[in-house]
């Protein structure tokens, strides 16, 4: 949804998440941007120390459906319930993100978009114009994705390497790889089906 004050924003329900977990999950910027369904990230670097208050980094990227190729600095701004990632330079100025209970189970996530008002010279305009990301409810789709599985096969030491290395991946790569387990395990499960209903001819 825009808004008049230049922003775009998301809330979603995670279940069985409580707000402290998602809190500590969401923290870890480069895990948030590699569950992005559109955006590459090419270079990722800490510039500063992990500090309770905050931290500093660097990322270069590629937007996969607008074909936007950025580098940005980035600081994690600790905020009451939730944090905002800051971007500079650009358009957007950040991402906030609040988390808090639900009323029955888990926890209410909102993602909230913030850009800068746009500048009047036409060049510039026309380049800030496509930092719009129109993935925020993708994105927080795969989070809650992300998370879901996490909470219900994460006990598992395997899924949860395997969780962990999505978010390395770029985003063609994630789609083509869960194409590839998900077509493994209806294979299997094709062939099992198989074993239990065939009968041997005497």
């Amino acid at each position: 949804m825009n808004t008049p004050d230049n922003s775009n924003w998301v809330t979603i329900h995670i279940p069985w998440w409580p707000p402290e977990k998602v809190g500590e999950f969401m923290r870890d910027g480069r895990r948030l941007m590699g569950l992005h369904p559109w955006v590459r990230v090419e270079r990722w670097r800490a510039t500063g120390e992990r500090l309770e208050a905050g931290w500093q980094g660097e990322m270069s990227c590629c937007h996969e459906q607008t074909g936007l190729q950025a580098e940005y600095h980035l600081t994690w701004e600790p905020l009451v319930q939730g944090g905002c990632l800051h971007f500079d330079p650009g358009w957007k100025a950040g991402l906030q993100i609040h988390w808090e209970s639900h009323l029955e189970q888990g926890t209410v996530l909102t993602l909230r978009e913030h850009y800068h008002p746009l500048p009047e010279e036409p060049e510039t305009r026309a380049a800030w114009l496509k930092e719009f990301d129109p993935g925020l409810l993708a994105w927080s789709l795969g989070i809650r994705r992300h998370l879901f599985w996490r909470a219900r096969l994460g006990c598992l030491p395997p899924v949860r390497w395997y969780l962990e290395w999505l978010t390395r991946l770029a985003p063609f790569q994630r789609r083509f790889t869960r194409l590839l387990v998900w077509s493994s395990v209806a294979e299997l499960l094709l062939l099992i089906l198989l074993l239990l209903i065939w009968q041997p001819q005497n």
